[in-house]
């Protein structure tokens, strides 16, 4: 398996090799609830002003109430190659 990086155009990605495969411990592929999942990469991707790290919150946080934040994914809204995002707030 690999993963992109680099472009919101899945045809200009930068590819890299995945190691191993994290799936929400809730996931169920029939209903596809909690459809999350995190990759770790055979080698470390190089930051540039493209590439760069998301924060995570940390294990047993929860995020603060009106902070901004990014929710991005491939998913299946109609036949396309962009990645969609959308900024929402924490209530």
């Amino acid at each position: 398996m690999t993963i992109g990086s680099g472009s919101e155009n899945m045809t200009a990605l930068e590819t890299h090799a995945v190691a191993r495969i994290v799936k929400h411990p809730k996931y169920n592929g029939s209903i596809l609830d909690y459809d999350a999942q995190m990759a770790k990469l055979q080698t470390p991707v190089v930051e540039s002003n493209v590439r760069k790290p998301i924060a995570l919150v940390a294990a047993g946080e929860d995020g603060a109430a009106g902070e901004p934040v990014v929710v991005s994914g491939w998913g299946v809204t109609k036949v396309s190659a962009l990645l969609k995002n959308v900024d929402i707030t924490l209530t």
